[in-house]
C-alpha cells in the first residue's frame, strides 16, 4: 500500500484540531473541514453587541502534561473546586483558535458524502465539488459520524450505534444597567457579585445544570453583565423542540430573581449533542486497511481534554 501523505480531518473542534496538530508535526499534509463559522465546536463563544457569552464548554481540567502545554498560552485558573478548573482566556473559542493557528482550516465547508477507493478518500461537499486524500478522519459527535459514514464501514457504524450524547438547552441574558446580586447568589453565600461564578447541580425542582456571570470569568470584561445558563441533559431531551423563547422563559421564571430587571438581551442555543453518556471505551478507531479513523470526547469520557487526548491516539495510530 502506498504511503499515507495526505490526511482529510472532518471536524475542528478540540479532537479534530488535537489530530491535526499531531499529523501536522510529523510532516503530513493535513486539511481540516468543518460546516461552522470557526474551529471549536462546542468551545464557542457568541458576541452580541458589547456581551460575551461563552455558551457552550464552560471550563475544563487539566491532567495531561501534552494538554496542558497545548492550552498553557490560552487558558488561566478559574476555580478551585474539587478539582482546578480552567478557562480560556480571554474566550473559550480562543483556545481552539489558537489550536488551530497554523493548520490548514477550511470553516463553512461542509461534506455531504463521502466515497472511498483502493488508496483513501473522496470528500463530496455541499456546496459543490471534492477533493481526495490518502486517509480519513472523521471528528464530529458519534451519530453525525454514523449518518455520514452510511454504508461507507459497517463495522464502525454498528460500534457507533451503542453511542448516546444528550442534548444540552443553553440561556444567554446579557443587562444593561447591571441587576442586583441573583438570589442565587445570595443564597449561596457570595459575598461579592463582581467577583464570583456559581455552579449548581440539578436538585429538586431546577432544571438548570450550570449558570455563570462571564464576567467573573479570568480576563472577562467587567461589564456589561452577561449570565449563561445550561439546563440539564433530562430536561434539555424532554424539551429538545421547544422553540427558543419557550426554554428562554424557563430560566426567567427560575428560583432566582434579578429583581426588576430585565434582560437587555435572551437568547437560547441548542447543542444537540453535548453531553456523551456511554463512552466507546476506546481512545479512538482506526482501520488501517480502509485508511478511516474516529476520534472524539465520546470515545473516552466529556472532557475537553478528553477529546484531544482522542485526537493524539488517533494521530499516534496513524503515524505507527
Amino acid at each position: 500500500m502506498t504511503p499515507i501523505n495526505s490526511v482529510a480531518v472532518i471536524g475542528s473542534g478540540m479532537a479534530g484540531l488535537s489530530a491535526a496538530r499531531a499529523l501536522t508535526a510529523a510532516g503530513l499534509t493535513v486539511t481540516v473541514f468543518d460546516k461552522g463559522r470557526q474551529p471549536g465546536g462546542r468551545l464557542a463563544t457568541r458576541r452580541v453587541d458589547n456581551w460575551i457569552f461563552n455558551h457552550g464548554c464552560q471550563f475544563f481540567t487539566i491532567r495531561d502534561p501534552d494538554f496542558q502545554a497545548a492550552v498553557r498560552p490560552v487558558s488561566a485558573l478559574w476555580n478551585h473546586a474539587s478539582e482546578a478548573r480552567y478557562a480560556g482566556i480571554p474566550t473559550m473559542s480562543a483556545v481552539a483558535s489558537h489550536l488551530a493557528t497554523s493548520l490548514d482550516v477550511h470553516q463553512h465547508a461542509h461534506v455531504e458524502s463521502l466515497s472511498p477507493h483502493k488508496t483513501g478518500w473522496t470528500l463530496h461537499f455541499k456546496a459543490g465539488g471534492e477533493a481526495t486524500f490518502d486517509a480519513l478522519i472523521i471528528a464530529i459527535p458519534a451519530p453525525q459520524a454514523a449518518s455520514l459514514l452510511a454504508g461507507r464501514h459497517p463495522e464502525f457504524e454498528s460500534r457507533l450505534q451503542g453511542i448516546h450524547l444528550s442534548p444540552c438547552w443553553a440561556v444567554m441574558l446579557g443587562f444593561s444597567p447591571a441587576p442586583p446580586r441573583s438570589a442565587l447568589e445570595i443564597q449561596l453565600n457570595i459575598p461579592s457579585w463582581p467577583d464570583i461564578w456559581a455552579a449548581i447541580s440539578t436538585s429538586g425542582d431546577w432544571a438548570i445544570s450550570w449558570a455563570a456571570r462571564e464576567n467573573a470569568r479570568p480576563h472577562a470584561p467587567e461589564a456589561p453583565p452577561a449570565f449563561t445558563f445550561h439546563f440539564s441533559p433530562a430536561w434539555s431531551t424532554e424539551h429538545l423542540e421547544d422553540p427558543p423563547e419557550d426554554v428562554i422563559a424557563t430560566v426567567l421564571a427560575g428560583n432566582w430573581s434579578f429583581g426588576t430587571h430585565i434582560p437587555t438581551h435572551a437568547a437560547a442555543h441548542r447543542w444537540r449533542y453535548a453531553l456523551v453518556q456511554n463512552p466507546l471505551g476506546e481512545p479512538c478507531l482506526w482501520d488501517e486497511k480502509t485508511r478511516l479513523g474516529l476520534c472524539g470526547d465520546w470515545c473516552i469520557a466529556p472532557r475537553l481534554e478528553a477529546a484531544f487526548l482522542s485526537g493524539r491516539a488517533l494521530a499516534t495510530q496513524i503515524l505507527a
